[in-house]
This record gives structure tokens, C-alpha cells and sequence, in this order.
């Protein structure tokens, strides 16, 4: 369903590509205007512009960082991807650049379990790691990120820290 914010109503949406309607494990972010679809067992993506219409996605490279391990987050219309390390979208050239600035990567690697977010324009990212004792431990990592003269993002880390160990460990 989706929410039409002028009537102020939820109504179904189809989607006019069959292959993307079939059981599957989907992802979706929104990023300049569009929403983008990933069904991850047909291996394609599908685009919805402006809620009117759906189309096959030309994401070029974009489809890079779709795997069923990444995360993405959109920070001030700039799309982030986690795939073994943190990288951003250059709409402009179509290609994922590395985030620079950041050296937390031999941490993050050690999970597959990582999830990027918006913190208030900054990124927030949150992975569990086993210690020693095999005990799961949840972490948070805060960068901010901030922008060249030519708009390409940098990273820089703010905060590091276990957030918690959880009692029960149901994964």
C-alpha cells in the first residue's frame, strides 16, 4: 500500500512487473524522487517515479551494493552503502566511491550484521560482534560526515563504543 498525501489516504499500488510480485526478500531505499525496489531472488530492480509509474531501474553500477548482507541509508539526498566497507552513490558519474576518513573497517568486517542509518545528518552505524567468551556484543559507531568544495562526503568518527550485550541471543 501507499500513502497519497494530498487525499490524505492508503490505496494499492500496483506494480506493472509480474517477476517482482513473486515471494522473495525485497530492499528498498528512496533516493532523489524515486523509490527503488530490490527483489533479491529475480536479482532486479524496479523504480517507482514520483508514485506513478513502475520501471525497470537503470542503476548501472548502483546494483554493486544490493546484496542481501549490504545497508543503505540516504544522509542529505547522498546514498551510503555497507558492503565490507562504507561507500556513497556519485549520481553524477553513476559509480560507488569509498567513504574516506574512516578507519573503524576492521571492526565492521567482522560481522555481517551491520545497519546504516540517518542520525540527524550524521551516520549511525550499528553491528554485533562476538568476544572471546562468544558472548554478542551490539556497537555503535557515530561519523559525521561533511562535504569538498566539489560535494564529495567524508567521514569522520565521533563515537566508538559497545552499546550492549544482549541476555538472550536468539540468532
Amino acid at each position: 500500500q501507499v500513502f497519497d498525501t494530498k487525499t490524505q489516504t492508503w490505496d494499492f499500488l500496483r506494480i506493472s512487473n509480474e517477476e517482482i510480485c513473486r515471494p522473495s526478500e525485497y530492499k528498498s531505499v528512496t533516493h532523489e524522487g524515486a523509490v527503488y525496489v530490490k527483489c533479491e531472488v529475480e536479482r532486479m530492480t524496479c523504480k517507482l517515479h514520483k508514485g506513478i509509474r513502475w520501471s525497470a531501474a537503470d542503476l548501472g553500477v548502483m546494483n554493486m551494493g544490493w546484496r542481501s548482507f549490504s545497508s543503505l541509508c540516504v544522509i542529505e539526498n547522498v546514498l551510503y552503502l555497507y558492503s565490507w566497507k562504507i561507500y556513497w552513490y556519485d549520481s553524477r558519474d553513476r559509480l560507488w566511491k569509498d567513504l574516506k576518513g574512516l578507519d573503524i573497517y576492521p571492526r565492521l568486517s567482522l560481522s555481517n550484521h551491520v545497519k546504516l542509518n540517518d542520525y540527524g545528518g550524521k551516520m549511525a552505524v550499528l553491528w554485533d560482534e562476538y568476544d572471546c567468551g562468544m558472548k554478542k556484543e551490539i556497537w555503535c559507531a557515530e561519523i559525521a560526515i561533511k562535504k569538498n568544495l566539489f560535494g564529495a562526503p567524508s567521514g569522520m568518527l565521533k563515537y566508538f563504543d559497545v552499546l550492549s550485550q544482549p541476555v538472550n541471543d536468539i540468532s
